[in-house]
């Protein structure tokens, strides 16, 4: 069920996301491990670069009750701590953890 939902997620990022070059966004950033998908987020004061399955992407910071919220068309991720969420389609979530920060 793991791989399905991965295998979605990664199928619908790539189809209705903007993809953009990573390129020289910041020293500060995380891995994550979100259910089969690895996601290296850069952060900047405004903004989350995520890598997904050599995919790049760019979201703006959104307002949050708590922790970090980044959104783009379709695609969202918060975090707060060791825990973040992977947000696809606007209502669909997938639970991610901290596993390396650099």
């Amino acid at each position: 069920m793991k791989c399905i939902v991965s295998a979605f997620v990664i199928f619908v990022l790539q189809f209705n996301s903007h993809a953009f070059a990573f390129s020289d966004v910041t020293k500060d950033v995380s891995n994550y491990y979100c259910q089969g998908l690895q996601v290296s987020v850069g952060f900047e004061s405004d903004k989350a670069h995520l890598i997904i399955n050599h995919y790049a992407y760019i979201l703006e910071r959104a307002r949050a009750a708590s922790g970090a919220l980044y959104s783009g068309d379709l695609l969202s991720f918060w975090d707060k701590g060791q825990q973040a969420t992977l947000i696809y389609s606007g209502d669909r979530s997938i639970p991610c953890k901290l596993v390396a920060q650099k």
